[in-house]
């Protein structure tokens, strides 16, 4: 994504807006490459709480809740229907990470108990463990966060 922003401008053609990137750890860099030209950049899909600081990242848009913002209303949803335990299986990347610690952050606000369990992504050996210790827990509330890789 940098190397096209790069190249428009090389040729003559500075870019006026970007749309994209889909993943935060491509935003951010964007963000602040075209900030540099006061060219804004709106993401689809990139969620970093990260994102939303504005000194850093002032020409950044997104069309997309935070993570910190969507784990919130998971977490108010499993309070309205008053679950005390949650368990959450997550894809042990940037994403998921921090993904999970939001949630946790979240359901420890609305007095849920969470307990986290990780798996590295394409392993289904290390999934498989996961799901094994989340099930011994007999929890009601499982939720899951997983990573779609764009490519």
């Amino acid at each position: 994504t940098i190397k096209a922003y790069r190249g428009l401008g090389q040729k003559g053609r500075p870019p006026v807006i970007n749309v994209g990137a889909a993943r935060s750890a491509c935003s951010g860099p964007l963000s602040m490459l075209s900030g540099l030209d006061k060219v804004p950049s709106i993401s689809y899909w990139s969620t970093s709480p990260d994102l939303d600081d504005t000194k850093a990242y002032p020409y950044f848009f997104r069309t997309i809740a935070n993570d910190a913002e969507a784990s919130l209303a998971v977490a108010s949803l499993f309070k309205h229907f008053q679950y005390e335990k949650v368990a959450i299986l997550y894809v042990n990347d940037a994403y998921g990470s921090a993904y999970m610690e939001a949630m946790q952050g979240n359901c420890a606000k609305l007095g849920i108990h969470s307990v986290a369990y990780s798996f590295k992504d394409n392993d289904a050996v290390s999934y498989k463990e996961a799901v094994d210790k989340i099930a011994k827990l007999q929890f009601t509330a499982i939720f899951c966060i997983v990573s779609v890789k764009v490519r």
